[in-house]
Order: C-alpha cells, then structure tokens, then sequence
C-alpha cells in the first residue's frame, strides 16, 4: 500500500478489492483467509451491480467495514481479547520494533541439532499418515527409520493382491425350519 504513496481514502469509500492484495500478503495465514473471502465477495458485488445496473445495488463493504470485519473475526477466533486488549487487568502493550539478531543454524548456535532434511522427513512422514505427536522431540534418525518402515508398509500393501471378502453363505429363511423338520422326523 505504501508503494502507491499516501492516498486520500475516505473511511466511507467503497473498497477496491484489488487495493485488499497487499494487505492480505502481510496478514496471519488464518486472517488471509478471511480477508481473501471478503475480497471474493465484494468483488461478486461489484460485478453485479456491473452486471444489473437497474436493479437493486448490492453492497459493496466501505474501508470502514473491513478491519472491523477482520477485528470481530480475530474476536470470534478467540485471537484477541474483547475486553479492549486488557488480559488479567493489565494493559497489552504492542512489542518494540528492534530488529532480532540472526538466528545461528551452525552447530553450537541456537539451534544446534538443526537437519535441513529434516523438514523433509517430517513431511513424508505426515504424509504417510504419522500422527505429530509421535514425531515431536523425535531425531532426524528416528523420524528416517520411522519414514522407511512406513513406506515399506505402503509398498507391501500396493504390491499385495487384494483379497475378495469373505463370502456369507446366504441362507433361505426356512433353512432352519426345514432342519427342525428333518430332526423331528429322525
């Protein structure tokens, strides 16, 4: 939004989905998806009173509209706090903006049983159906032995013939009174 310099934009003007694009890229992925809908929509409602401009115009959300939109969605989430952004009666200050130093991926850092492959494998194994809770706290060697016996699974159930089911002899419903029969005459 800053690219196009500052804009006079009043709160009231209908809004201009193609103005929505920045903002959604530095939204929360939960968020995007909301504003995304919003975009969707008053797209639909630009296009229909595109379409049908005798008939009844349909509404089009103004800028005012929009972050209250995404404000009660947050609420409704339970992202935020209704009350006014207090939390235990204290207020909730925003954070300061001091740039974070960068994070060492070497070994003796922070994060110094880093695997690049690992993300890898933590993949393949959602994929392959491993619950996350299993995964977590697991080494890259366990998760890559855990990849392989899944796969292996896999690979011999794809290779296996598949079996018809079990069939049930179908029984006329007098095939038990017919032996009552025969067992009283015996």
């Amino acid at each position: 939004m800053y690219d196009r310099g500052q804009q006079e934009i009043p709160m009231t003007a209908p809004v201009d989905p193609r103005h929505l694009r920045p903002l959604i890229r530095g939204l929360p992925d939960a968020l995007k998806i909301h504003v995304q809908s919003l975009r969707e929509r008053i797209q639909g409602a630009i296009d229909r009173n595109r379409q049908n401009p005798q008939g009844p115009a349909a509404h089009v959300m103004t800028w005012a509209e929009v972050p209250h939109s995404i404000v009660v969605h947050g609420h409704e989430m339970g992202w935020a706090e209704p009350s006014g952004g207090t939390e235990g009666g204290r207020k909730v200050r925003p954070a300061s903006c001091k740039p974070r130093p960068e994070r060492s991926r070497t070994r003796g850092g922070s994060d110094r049983d880093y695997d690049p492959g690992r993300d890898g494998l933590w993949r393949k194994a959602l994929a392959l159906g491993a619950p996350r809770a299993v995964l977590h706290g697991q080494s890259a060697d366990d998760i890559r032995e855990l990849v392989e016996l899944l796969e292996g699974k896999a690979r011999e159930q794809r290779e296996a013939p598949a079996a018809p089911p079990p069939r049930e002899e179908k029984r006329s419903p007098f095939a038990a009174l017919r032996e009552e029969l025969e067992g009283l005459k015996n």
